[in-house]
Formats: structure tokens, sequence, C-alpha cells
């Protein structure tokens, strides 16, 4: 093949002897030190203005072996990659919120190495239903103030306890709180409780329609102390178990997962997984972001939804103050 006449002059008339596109030691170091444009040093040594810049920028002249670097790419192990895929099938995760969780205890993985040990094991992909899309939609338009409500049953060798959790549909962001009461002025206080502990307004409160919620119309604790707030009370029936809300998706996490002994030891695996959830997990949904980096970044830009500054907010119980949330 025959070479453009204005290349072949340029190479010619420079380097006659040198195969253009290579450089050398004592190319590189004149290219390091040369004060002059990339173009000009370009048409001098008949490289690519690329390849000038690169050299530019290096602190040494030495030409790098190709390939990945020693030590930057490790390989699952077989222990590791039983983690992932029990994980998987437990929580059902799409692949970055599985990334995200996962980064803790396994630094080194990447979202492809993620994705290949999925597939290797045959669960890469996950069922979707109209439901979860149309709710992923929804989820991404709102704004803080949208919260799920439900109440959860959980056995102890004390007795029976109940499980108020709530969590904000805008920013992922939940409330929980143990209590020995599950009727109405049960979930009438932790209402309560809520209002004074969330940094935005509550504009909405989605419950089942069920007891306590439900129980007595219009006229329940629940439903009165809503009106009183200005919240909007929106009872709801329960969903088949395959299409459950994120409230009662997480109730079904805690109840699989949480063995306890005792009242005090579930209290304790609360406060451990409440801090987690809400300030190191990350979400695909909120961009990477965790709730509550979800959460100060609607204050920066909607500061009349909130208030109070949630930078100097700890929502849940991991803010327990000396008096620790009623049940504990």
């Amino acid at each position: 093949m025959r070479m453009p006449n204005s290349f072949q002059a340029n190479s010619a008339t420079t380097h006659p002897n040198r195969v253009p596109g290579r450089t050398t030691g004592e190319v590189r170091r004149a290219i390091r030190d040369s004060r002059e444009s990339l173009a000009v040093l370009a048409r001098r040594y008949g490289i690519n203005p690329k390849t000038v810049a690169k050299w530019k920028k290096r602190d040494s002249t030495d030409d790098l072996p190709p390939g990945p670097r020693p030590g930057r790419h490790r390989r699952l192990t077989a222990d590791e990659e039983e983690m992932i895929v029990r994980f998987r099938e437990h929580t059902l995760l799409p692949l970055d919120d599985c990334h995200y969780a996962l980064q803790a205890r396994i630094p080194h993985l990447t979202r492809s190495s993620l994705h290949r040990c999925l597939v290797r094991h045959g669960i890469s992909r996950l069922a979707q239903t109209a439901e979860t899309s149309e709710h992923a939609e929804v989820a991404a338009a709102l704004a803080p103030g949208h919260l799920h409500i439900d109440r959860a049953t959980i056995q102890s060798p004390g007795g029976e306890h109940f499980l108020f959790s709530a969590i904000d549909e805008a920013s992922r962001f939940a409330f929980v709180e143990m209590t020995r009461s599950g009727g109405p002025d049960g979930a009438a206080s932790f209402l309560a409780r809520l209002v004074d502990t969330v940094p935005f307004r509550i504009t909405l409160a989605v419950t089942p329609d069920a007891d306590p919620f439900a129980n007595g119309g219009s006229g329940a604790s629940f439903s009165r102390l809503c009106d009183a707030h200005g919240i909007a009370h929106l009872l709801k029936p329960r969903p088949h178990l395959w299409r459950q809300n994120p409230v009662a998706r997480m109730g079904r996490a805690l109840q699989d997962s949480v063995v306890f002994a005792s009242e005090a030891y579930l209290a304790g695996l609360l406060r451990d997984f409440l801090p987690v959830y809400n300030f190191r997990r990350r979400f695909k949904a909120l961009a990477g972001r965790t709730p509550f980096g979800f959460l100060c970044q609607a204050w920066q830009q909607e500061p009349e939804r909130f208030l109070k500054d949630p930078h100097h907010l700890m929502v849940g119980l991991e803010t327990a103050s000396a008096r620790p949330p009623a049940g504990l």
C-alpha cells in the first residue's frame, strides 16, 4: 500500500530510517522537555498528537507493559461467590443495588465481576412486573413526604411484639419502632413520634386497609391524628406477596432473616441495621446516593418542604436519646 505523499515527505525529512508511530526513550525525553505545541512535535516525530500528549504528562519515559496491572484485579473466591448468590436469591435486588450493598464486604468487587458471577450461576435476570416499573417511575417524580406505613408481628420468648415501619417513597428513608402495643393507639403513637422526628413535611400516609390503621373507619386514632397534622391518609388493599411495596419487602426481609432469642437482642439488631440502611446503602433508583444523601440534596433544592435541616438529624432508632423507643 502506498502512503500519502505528505506523510512520506514528513517522515523522510525528519527521520528517514525510523518506523512511523514508534517512539524511543530519547524521543520521549525530548517530547517531555520540549515546550513546543503538540501539533509541531507530532509532525516532527511522525506520531499522533495524542501520543505526544501522553508522554508530556508522564513522569517517566519508560514504556509500561500493556494489559492489566498486577494486583489490580482479583478473582472472586468460592466463599465470596456463595455470599453473592445467597444475597441475590434472598433480597432479589437489582444488579446495581447488589453491587452497592456487597462492596462493604467485598471491596474489590466490581460491577462487571458481579454480573459475570450472577451469569455463571444463572441468576442474572430478575422477573419484572408492570407494577414494579410503574412504581419506580412514580417514585422518581415524587418529593419527600409520601410515606408507606405498615406493621409486622414478631414473636420472641418474651411474648408478641409489633414492628411499625415507615419508608419515604422518594428517598427510601426508613423509620422503625418496636412496641408492645399494636392496636390503633400504638399506630397513633408511632405516627406522633414519626412527625416529631422526620425533617420533612409529611403530606401523605399510605397504609394497608386493615387493622390497626382502618379500625373504626374515619374515627380511628390514626386517621384522626393524620387530620390534625394535615396529612392525607390513603388506605390500600394489601398487594400480592410477589408484588409488594418497599415497606412490605423490608418487613419480609427482617422477618425471614432476623433470628433472635430475646427482645433486647432484636432491638440491638435494629439499631445496627437502620444506620447502615439509611446512611450507607446506595440505591440505583437514587442515582447511587444513600437515602440520607437524597434528603440532604432535596433540602438544598426545596427547603420549603422541610421543617428542619436533615444534616443535623439522625432519623430512626439510631437517634434514640436517653429514653429508648417504647417497647425497647
